[in-house]
């Protein structure tokens, strides 16, 4: 579940504006990171459920935390708001701006260090499989941000690193522990592209 932020944190970050690609600079990545996984069919809704609910046990608590700062911790809404906490300056505030039975998209805000979306979805394959996808679209937030992301190779490692790690977490982890054990294939890969400037 996620881990409430404190009072005075999220006064600070709550109701910010939204920071969409249009408002970075820099190249527009997409970038998608996936796991397919065994389960019953039609089962996308309680797979969801069970992400939402375990958010942060498959986050990497090393790199990242989300911590609510508007919104019910036991639900997701449209309009709800985190803080999430990343070792190193990279704390970043997003909003819940989608939501569905099978996925929810996450907004990011002014003050966060990128500019776009991420969603992450449960989908049901042909295989009979199914596919947890978490896929973002997203510039730097200023050029000082884009300096560093495109000369630095650690920064896009570590987000490389922190979302794949969340991958392999959610079916080795996070699933057996809620809904039994199950087969999978870890075939977590990373798209990364630029497709505008």
């Amino acid at each position: 579940m996620e881990t409430p932020c404190s009072p005075e944190l999220a006064a600070k970050t709550i109701n910010q504006p939204l920071q969409t690609a249009g408002d970075g600079v820099g190249p527009l990545y997409h970038r998608r990171y996936w796991v397919d996984f065994d389960e019953k069919p039609g089962s996308e809704t309680a797979i969801m459920k069970t992400l939402i609910g375990n958010i942060n046990a498959c986050s990497p608590t090393v790199l990242a935390e989300f911590q609510k700062t508007k919104g019910d911790l036991r639900e997701l809404k449209v309009g709800d708001e985190f803080l999430v906490k990343i070792n190193g300056p990279w704390d970043g505030p997003v909003r819940v701006v989608e939501r569905s039975s099978n996925s929810f998209t996450l907004q990011t805000l002014r003050g966060h260090l990128e500019a776009g979306r991420i969603q992450f979805s449960i989908i049901e394959q042909e295989t009979g499989w199914f596919r947890l996808l978490i896929e973002s679209f997203a510039r730097s937030q200023n050029r000082f941000v884009d300096f560093f992301y495109t000369r630095v190779p650690i920064i896009r490692w570590i987000q490389r690193m922190m979302w794949t790690s969340f991958c392999r977490r959610f079916v080795r982890d996070v699933l057996p522990a809620t809904r039994g054990p199950r087969s999978a294939r870890v075939t977590g890969s990373v798209c990364e592209r630029t497709v505008m400037r």
